[in-house]
């Protein structure tokens, strides 16, 4: 299949018209990215006259205009929007992914990307760069959810009855191990020289501690909860479930774990923890999506400016930005914590995991046909 995508440097030299005569962009359609939107969901005619349109204003600009196409391959990359050269820094842009998978985890380490996905084959994939990726099969074919670094060593988890951790060196060959209880693993983090996991199935052992990816503690929650999410910073691990009764809870070293409720009733997704700051995203619940907490016990709940069920978080580069899975607007950033703004992604896809390495933001997607978004560069 071959994508083709439009840029205009300036929207005046867009301004002109296909050849059933009308206007390549429509009143108030002065950004490049309209020239993008105007292929989605149209016809092949149309899209035709679009691809015409464009030739015309090179003809007519003579500079500024560009089409890049290019077709799928294994290694996946750079057929994405706004590569080959045709974005402009800063901006979000989409890339394909060497699979077509519910991608639900990215993280960053020893220099390149690394994400996970569930069903078929090729699970995991890799990437120096953030836009040409290589595909590789799991050691075990679970329902992967989630994946960090730290210590030297990536750590992947997942559901299942076996073979729910699985780590590598360096983000190509990986070893499948057995967790110390069955449970649904949903997050993992590292900190304090300590890999730390949560799960949200199960009464007990719904925790599990190492400090070498490799040999494994269960432990109990202080309350049983289904705790989805985890992350580390300040000196404490911080994790969250949904609901707003102990749904938040907190640990020095661990091991030893204090409840707490949330400020909100709402589907807790992720945390992470930036600029002395712990901020956390809800996808499901009341309007109250966001909380925020300088030392991990104390929260206040915010409502953030689209009502969109927002998945996951990350900070870097001074910044918050985080990723939904629905709405108009999928991204949303705060240099605080407090104020933010959204701005729509490039393409509308369940966006599920983001993460911050290499001096650039990058999410991944569970459905979509560009299933990696990024910064152009």
């Amino acid at each position: 299949m071959i994508f083709l995508f439009i840029v205009c440097s300036t929207a005046s030299a867009c301004f002109t018209k296909d050849r059933s005569g009308v206007p390549c962009l429509g009143a108030g359609e002065k950004n490049d990215l309209a020239w993008i939107n105007q292929l989605i969901g149209q016809s092949n005619d149309r899209k035709a006259a679009i691809q015409e349109c464009a030739a015309i204003g090179l003809t007519a600009t003579g500079t500024g205009n560009s089409i890049a196409s290019s077709g799928g391959d294994t290694s996946g990359g750079t057929d994405g929007s706004g590569s080959g050269g045709s974005c402009s820094p800063g901006d979000w842009v989409v890339y394909s992914s060497p699979q077509s998978r519910p991608w639900y985890s990215v993280t960053y380490g020893g220099g390149k990307f690394v994400a996970v996905a569930s069903g078929g084959t090729d699970q995991i994939m890799t990437s120096s760069d953030g836009i040409n990726w290589t595909a590789t099969n799991a050691p075990a074919s679970n329902s992967w959810y989630s994946v960090t670094y730290g210590g030297g060593k990536f750590v992947a988890v997942a559901g299942g009855l076996t073979n729910t951790i699985m780590t590598s060196t360096d983000g190509s060959t990986w070893t499948a191990l057995n967790a110390p209880a069955n449970s649904m693993w949903d997050a993992v983090t590292y900190g304090g020289g300590k890999f730390v996991a949560v799960a949200s199935g199960g009464m007990t052992n719904s925790i599990m501690t190492s400090t070498d990816g490799s040999t494994w503690t269960a432990l109990n929650p202080p309350a049983a909860s289904p705790w989805t999410a985890i992350t580390y910073g300040g000196g404490k691990f911080v994790a969250l479930a949904s609901g707003s009764s102990n749904s938040i809870m907190t640990s020095t070293d661990g091991n030893t774990w204090t409840a707490i409720n949330a400020p909100a009733s709402n589907m807790w997704q992720s945390v992470t923890y930036g600029g002395g700051m712990f901020v956390a995203v809800a996808d499901n619940g009341g309007t109250n999506r966001i909380m925020t907490s300088s030392d991990g016990t104390t929260w206040t709940a915010s409502i953030p400016p689209e009502n969109n069920g927002w998945i996951s978080i990350a900070y870097g580069g001074g910044k918050f930005v985080a990723v939904s899975s629905d709405g108009t607007n999928r991204i949303m950033t705060s240099s605080d914590g407090s104020s933010w703004s959204v701005s729509a992604a490039p393409e509308v896809n369940n966006w599920s995991s983001i993460t911050y390495g290499g001096g650039k933001f990058l999410a991944v997607g569970v459905s979509g046909i560009k299933q990696i978004l990024t910064i152009c560069e």
